[in-house]
Formats: C-alpha cells, structure tokens, sequence
C-alpha cells in the first residue's frame, strides 16, 4: 500500500472514531417553578385539593405561568388577579397556574376550587337555592331551565350545570360524583361525595335549640331565637339541637317537625 493512500486511510479512521465520543453539552436545567417535580398544567407542579388554604399569588412574565419569577409584584390571597397577569397561586398541596387571558379572581377563591373560575364560590356553608341544568355536558353550557331541580334532589353524573347558592355558584360537568345542591352548596367546593352522616347518639339529654340563619345549620347564630328543649321547631327555621355530652344535630330549612328533646332522644331528627 503506498504511503500516501494509509495517510488517507487513517485520517478516515480517526475522524470515524472521533464522532463516537464527541457530544454536545448538557442543556441546563429548567429554572423556576417548572422544576423537575412538575407534573401538573403548565408544567408546575399539581393543583392542591379542593377546599386547600391559600399561600399567596406569585407573579411572573412573558404571559405566561412558567415565565421569568417576578417577585417584585406578587400579591396576597385575597387581592384580585388581573386577567393581563401571569403566574400561579401557590396553595398548601399545590399550585393553580395561569397564563394571561384567565378570568379575574383571587388566589383564595383558585386554591379552594382548586381551578380558575369566572364566577366566585359561596362561603362554606351557604343555603342552596336550586340546581340549574345545562346542556353539552358542561357547566357553561346552554341552559336547560326545564331539568332545573330542587337542592335535595340528586344530581345525576351524566347532568350538567351548577348549583346556585346565597353567595356564588358551583359548576359541574358531567361525569361528577352523584350529590344533592343542598351538600355541595354547605360544602361550598366542586362536587363531591356527599360527607358522611354524622354519628348518631341516641338517649342523649336536650340541652336546647340554637338557632342560625341563611336556612343552613351552619349559618349565623341567632340567639334570640333559641328555644327550649319541648318547643317544637318549625320547618322554616334552621339550626341545631345541643345535646348532652357536646352533641349537635342540625337542620336546615325544610326539616321534619319536631323537639330538641326528641331529636337528641333518637340522635337524628325524625319523620
């Protein structure tokens, strides 16, 4: 072999060898607060479960919810959220991201929804007013004023709309868990389960009747309007029987008739 064709040959084989081990280097890591745990919209990391506290709203730019940190203009729970903002509300379990263009409201209302929404929710414990049915499977859907139902009749999983409550309204799409507006407007978040019954404590001694408003066990006391243990408690007033012990059973509007004396005797309030 002449010298000059093993010159070209091994030139060939080193350049051949050479690309096997030449690499670019490593991109850095993403910086912010899309880190490597993100995993939920945005690229941050989760939403926090309904009903979560709120921490704060931490601004950022470029319009986006994964922009550059922009500390300088973060805000406090319960300031409003312009829809030209950026950025996310951090909340204890995770965090509601938005890009600009999302609808006005603020971090307190987003982390107890665990989601932006146009419309803000009641306070927990609201009275319901009714369910208002939508169609296309959405809560934003057209209205369907005929399906409209009252708060204790059960919104099935293929229904669409929300329940309209003193304060605000829920959403649901189809494919929420089977409830009643009366639940899901005390509860004050997206639907859910209905809560478990509470434990009942039978043979237990009336200590009286305390009175709240807004039609909801949990509204507003009254004390002016409490009442014996023998006084029977009208279907339009609500509150809670007190028991012996530290016992409660409450009613809305609408009970059935009757005492606290027999309400705290069967631990629930007869029919």
């Amino acid at each position: 072999m002449s010298n000059a064709r093993h010159f070209v040959l091994s030139i060939a084989a080193l350049m051949l060898h050479g690309a096997c081990v030449v690499t670019a280097p490593a991109a850095p890591p993403p910086q912010g607060p899309a880190q490597a745990q993100a995993t939920g919209a945005y690229g941050l990391p989760p939403a926090p479960p309904p009903g979560a506290e709120c921490v704060g709203w931490q601004q950022t730019g470029a319009c986006s919810a994964t922009g550059p940190r922009e500390p300088g203009n973060d805000k406090a729970c319960d300031a409003d959220i312009e829809a030209g903002w950026s950025g996310f509300c951090e909340c204890v379990g995770g965090v509601v991201g938005a890009d600009c263009g999302h609808p006005r409201n603020n971090c307190r209302n987003v982390c107890r929804q665990a989601g932006w929404s146009s419309e803000p929710p009641p306070a927990p414990g609201a009275a319901c007013l009714g369910w208002r049915q939508t169609g296309a499977c959405s809560a934003k859907g057209p209205r369907e004023p005929d399906n409209d139902k009252a708060c204790d009749a059960d919104i099935d999983s293929g229904s669409s709309g929300f329940c309209e409550c003193v304060g605000g309204l829920v959403g649901a799409d189809c494919g929420h868990p089977r409830n009643n507006c009366r639940n899901i407007c005390r509860q004050a978040l997206r639907f859910e389960a209905p809560p478990p019954p509470p434990a009942r404590r039978p043979s237990a001694a009336c200590v009286g009747w305390r009175q709240t408003g807004g039609c909801s066990a949990t509204g507003p006391r009254e004390p002016g309007n409490d009442k014996g243990c023998n006084v029977r408690i009208e279907s339009g007033w609500s509150g809670y029987c007190e028991c012996a012990g530290g016992g409660r059973i409450g009613a809305d509007c609408d009970h059935p008739l009757g005492t606290c004396a027999q309400t705290c005797g069967a631990g629930a309030w007869l029919r």
